[in-house]
């Protein structure tokens, strides 16, 4: 059974299957997982960003770690642009943030770092 996203802004649908590409992070010490980022292709609003996470809820809402939903690039041209992150675990964003890959890169770093600290 396949799940279909209404983007009703854009009016455009979106699988479940061309979300689920993820990225786990785990600690280096213990090897529990400290952070997931679920990949939310083609979403650039708060909208779409949420309707991603309401769809994958499944593949996270058991997790204890932070995991946070990531939209497309602001700016495709640059390589650094914001994008717009929206952090469901463990404690739920009340709306998404833009965060440069760059940034984000060092909160990934300090979670890895300081899980087992």
């Amino acid at each position: 059974m396949k799940l279909y996203l209404l983007n009703l802004v854009e009016g455009k649908t979106i699988t479940v299957e061309s979300i689920i590409e993820s990225k786990i992070f785990h600690c280096d010490k213990c090897g529990e997982i400290v952070m997931k980022l679920i990949f939310a292709p083609g979403c650039l609003t708060a909208i779409d960003i949420n309707n991603v996470a309401i769809a994958a809820k499944s593949l996270y809402e058991h997790d204890e770690h932070e995991v946070w939903i990531i939209g497309d690039s602001l700016n495709p041209a640059d390589e650094d642009a914001r994008h717009p992150s929206w952090k469901r675990k463990p404690q739920f964003a009340m709306s998404p943030e833009n965060i440069r890959p760059s940034e984000f890169n060092k909160r990934i770093v300090k979670a890895e770092e300081n899980h087992c600290s």
